[in-house]
């Protein structure tokens, strides 16, 4: 887990199993009962990942919104992106091609929340 000003990145690598579920989800509920708001997941060193992992991220990102947060993915490539596009993730999740792009999108929403509500 790195900290970058607001933001938390998950950096995940290898193949990621069911087996490793578990420990994810700790994690995710962690950061958000934390108040961590903003959370990307980099992926650039992730061969598989197994559709039922990114199905708990989606869960998660949903909860995130519900306090005003949000999960994002970065770098995601090769088998990995299959699975997302596949179980229909990147739908809810956005993708970026670098952690620099991911975090400006956040103050990028933060901007287009302030003047829908103001």
């Amino acid at each position: 887990l790195t900290q970058i000003h607001d933001v938390s990145v998950l950096r995940f690598s290898g193949e990621v199993q069911l087996n490793q579920l578990q420990r994810i989800e700790q994690v995710l509920k962690q950061l958000t009962q934390f108040h961590t708001k903003k959370i990307l997941i980099d992926m650039s060193g992730v061969d598989y990942m197994h559709y039922r992992v990114v199905y708990s991220i989606v869960e998660n990102a949903i909860m995130s919104r519900f306090m005003n947060g949000d999960i994002k993915f970065v770098n995601l490539n090769g088998e990995a992106r299959d699975v997302v596009r596949f179980v229909g993730a990147h739908q809810v999740i956005e993708d970026f091609s670098s952690i620099s792009e991911a975090i400006m999108s956040f103050d990028d929403e933060l901007r287009t929340r302030k003047r829908i509500y103001h």
